[in-house]
């Protein structure tokens, strides 16, 4: 076990056209809007006095344009994975649906859900996960445990390479949902109801074995 401090510094990629158009986005892909590049490009801006030794990306093409604006700004040349493994949660046959219609599906099939509610009311990740999966046709979608033991492996195994290297400063690009879902680990104060904007930046520090939140308030 490594007592040398890693951070990690998790971006949510920039603002999309579906995230504009308000559809379901999970392993579905849209491009950046001018909007997204640009909010994007002022957070490139402030991490670029970070020297990241390393980035890891979601290979949805959303993220890994977040992750290249950001690696630009930087001084020198930062190797980059790209993985699944970092990807939204998958919706199946429901991806690329609006969210009203998403949102009337489950309301058609899930008895206690209010269609008055907003998406985000009424539901914890396994609960969401749960209901993902009853309205899929395809029933593909994975369940909360299997998503969450997936992210944490991952985000482990990344900490602890780096950690034992002596090196700092690691950049992961993900989704809102699958970034939540780790973070819940870390702090059972993360719910899914916690609000977490595109191009929003969590600053974690990996020591001793363990992960812990630098900026409480989610946001760089």
């Amino acid at each position: 076990m490594s007592s040398e401090k890693c951070r990690i510094f998790i971006v949510r990629h920039g603002e999309t056209l579906f995230n504009k158009l308000d559809r379901i986005q999970g392993w579905a892909d849209s491009p950046l809007t001018e909007f997204g590049e640009s909010k994007i490009q002022t957070i490139a801006d402030t991490l670029s006095r970070y020297n990241f030794c390393y980035a890891y990306t979601s290979d949805s093409r959303r993220a890994v344009k977040t992750c290249d604006i950001i690696l630009a700004k930087q001084t020198h040349p930062v190797q980059q994975t790209q993985t699944k493994i970092l990807r939204e949660w998958y919706y199946g046959s429901n991806e690329g649906m609006t969210k009203k219609a998403f949102i009337a599906k489950i309301a058609a099939k899930v008895p206690q859900y209010d269609k008055s509610s907003r998406l985000q009311e009424n539901f914890s990740f396994k609960d969401f996960s749960k209901v993902v999966q009853q309205i899929d046709d395809m029933n593909s979608p994975d369940n909360f445990s299997t998503i969450r033991r997936k992210l944490n492996n991952y985000f482990r195994k990344i900490a602890e390479k780096h950690s034992e290297n002596g090196e700092n400063n690691i950049l992961v690009v993900s989704h809102g949902l699958s970034i939540l879902t780790f973070l819940s680990r870390i702090n059972d104060q993360i719910t899914f109801q916690t609000p977490l904007k595109n191009g929003a930046v969590i600053v974690l520090e990996y020591s001793n074995n363990e992960f812990s939140l630098v900026n409480d308030d989610l946001f760089f």
